[in-house]
């Protein structure tokens, strides 16, 4: 990284933003996290049901 700067900064740079990585397979990334959030907003959802004496239903 600091290789780019130093080249960026000779080149004439003066200004740099936004310093940004990302996962060369970011959708499969996003789908397992989207997966393991939906589990956990059931767990949740049931124990408060649970509480009040209620259920969520079929899955």
């Amino acid at each position: 990284m600091g290789e780019i700067i130093d080249a960026s900064i000779a080149s004439g740079a003066t200004e740099a933003s936004e310093l940004r990585f990302q996962l060369s397979e970011d959708n499969k990334a996003k789908q397992d996290a989207l997966k393991i959030a939906v589990r956990n907003a059931r767990k949740k959802a049931e124990a408060l049901a649970k509480e009040v004496g209620l259920t969520t239903g079929k899955a």
